[in-house]
Parts: C-alpha cells; sequence; structure tokens
C-alpha cells in the first residue's frame, strides 16, 4: 500500500430528496448545483481526489457529460441514499473505496454538500490548515452566529401544556430575559459549506469526534432542502453579482 498520505474531497449527491425534488441536480448558473461543489473542490486539490457519491446513474450521467471522469463517480448502495441515512456511513463507503482502488490511505477527509454553492474562496485551504495545525482536533465544520439565540428558545415537553426554556441557568434566573446586548456570542450554528473530518475520527466510527473546531462563516448562505431555499440562493447571488 502506497502510504503517502492523501486528502480527499467528497461531494454526496442522493437523488431521493423529498423537501425539494432532484435538488442536487438543480441548475444554478447554468450548472447543476452539485458541479459548483466540484469545480470549488478542483481549485485547491487534484481533480484525482475529488470523488462525487450518488445512487443514481441518471446523476452519474449528468456528472460524465459534464466532463467528470467516470472513475470519480462512485454508485453507493441504495440502502445509503436512504431518506434517514446519516453522513457517515456515506462517507465510510466512499473513503473504502476510494483506499482501495487506489491502494492508499485518506488522511483527511473533505465533505462539500451540494446545497451550500455559495463559497468564499479558501474554505478548503483554511479548513486543513485548522486540522492540522492540532492533532486533537477531531474535524473541522463551518459555522456561523446563531441568527435565533437559543436563550430564547423553548420546550413544550407534553403537547397542549407550559413551555420550559432550553438552556437552564441554576445561579442566574430568567435567561430568556436578558437584554439582547447582553446574550452571549457563544452560540453558533453549523452550515453546510464544508466539514473535514481526520481519518483516526472515521475509524472511530464517528463524522465528527469529540473535539470539533469551528470554521466561522460570515457570509449568509442557505443550505438548499425547500422551494423558498432555492429562491433565497438565487435572490442572494442576483444581488451580490
Amino acid at each position: 500500500m502506497n502510504k503517502k498520505k492523501h486528502t480527499i474531497a467528497i461531494i454526496p449527491a442522493r437523488s431521493g430528496s423529498k423537501g425539494l425534488k432532484d435538488k442536487n441536480i438543480l441548475e444554478f448558473k447554468g450548472l447543476p448545483l452539485f458541479l459548483h461543489s466540484y469545480n470549488y473542490a478542483l481549485k485547491s486539490i487534484d481533480k484525482s481526489q475529488v470523488i462525487i457519491s450518488t445512487d443514481s446513474y441518471k446523476y452519474r450521467e449528468i456528472a460524465i457529460e459534464n466532463g467528470i471522469d467516470v472513475n470519480s463517480i462512485f454508485i453507493r448502495p441504495a440502502s445509503l441514499a436512504e431518506d434517514l441515512v446519516v453522513d457517515y456511513p456515506v462517507a465510510l463507503h466512499a473513503w473504502i473505496e476510494y483506499e482501495k482502488i487506489n491502494n492508499c490511505e485518506i488522511d483527511f477527509l473533505i465533505w462539500l454538500r451540494p446545497t451550500s454553492p455559495l463559497r468564499k474562496k479558501g474554505l478548503i485551504e483554511k479548513s486543513l490548515n485548522l486540522i492540522k495545525s492540532d492533532d486533537n482536533i477531531s474535524s473541522v465544520r463551518a459555522m456561523r452566529s446563531v441568527s435565533e439565540h437559543p436563550y430564547r428558545i423553548w420546550e413544550q415537553k407534553n403537547p397542549n401544556k407550559q413551555v420550559y426554556p432550553l438552556i437552564c441557568d441554576n445561579n442566574q434566573k430568567e435567561l430568556a430575559n436578558i437584554p439582547r446586548q447582553l446574550l452571549p456570542k457563544s452560540y453558533f450554528f453549523q452550515s453546510g459549506e464544508i466539514e473535514v473530518v481526520r481519518r483516526s475520527t472515521l475509524q472511530q466510527g464517528s463524522f465528527s469526534g469529540n473535539h470539533v473546531c469551528p470554521l466561522f462563516i460570515e457570509n449568509k448562505s442557505p443550505d438548499i432542502d425547500t422551494k423558498n431555499d432555492f429562491e433565497e440562493l438565487n435572490y442572494i447571488d442576483s444581488n451580490e453579482s
């Protein structure tokens, strides 16, 4: 086996989305969504290190028609394309297939979701620099400040009954009533632009691990899941162009 360490990028593009049919191949700027993530990866790593993982032979043909090498398209089992399948088994399938085909070991896996095509330059480089800077970091994940503060989120534990604060602090009463200016700014929402996972994290059966390092994203970028999200994407793009 080639012991030289490698980095690969995976673009997960399943076909069975329910909220927005075939969202991963919707045309944005004249290209299917998944191709924007593929082209983004090519700005940072070699095309031999970029893989599209899909369950669809239709998507495979679209990729080939757009110049993607057939060897860079991995067809995953249908069982890995169901609605409730999480990222880890999909990543595991692509990771194992790549190592087997290329007789190598992967050190880092970059995850680029097709549904977040508006990425600023250099996110791959920044993420890799972060994870390489500290061996204790299990993964890097894009995040942005929350728009709705957790202190003001309430949970209904029993239908038709009272609600309770999501976050409680025995040393401070009524966190929900703290003035906006005094709300702590230490809460973040995971966004979909990029994730980078260390090999050892994957080997432990996890896609994130216990030591996640944030890569802070400032620009607003919807994660496409509904028709409204896609309309917002086009609106943001038209206003930034």
